[in-house]
């Protein structure tokens, strides 16, 4: 019942995001090798920074014992390795500036779920 509630008032903002010009190659079936790399790097640039926030929050583990395994930065970054870009630096890799600031465990819990 919570995860027919949460899907139906997150629909829009799915939509939004398949409808992006990043996501395009997806939705649309026309992915390449160029575009996906686009797409991890954007990825990358997201989620390594935020789950280096998340990871400074106090007893998020404690609430979440799988956090671990919900870490998508190091696999983006595999994946990136595995595509031609085996030499791929870190340093080259843009990191968003601009994400919510997380101090509170029921902030991190609201992105990790």
């Amino acid at each position: 019942m919570i995860l027919e509630a949460l899907k139906a008032k997150t629909a829009a903002c799915h939509r939004n995001v398949e409808a992006s010009p990043l996501m395009q190659p997806i939705a649309t079936r026309q992915l390449t090798p160029e575009n996906y790399t686009q797409i991890l790097r954007k990825f990358y640039g997201f989620f390594q920074p935020l789950e280096s926030s998340i990871h400074l929050v106090p007893s998020l583990e404690y609430y979440l014992p799988d956090l671990p395994t919900r870490r998508k930065a190091a696999s983006i970054l595999q994946d990136l390795r595995a595509i031609n870009q085996e030499n791929i630096a870190l340093a080259t890799l843009p990191l968003c500036p601009d994400l919510p600031r997380i101090s509170e465990i029921s902030e991190a819990l609201g992105l990790c779920m």
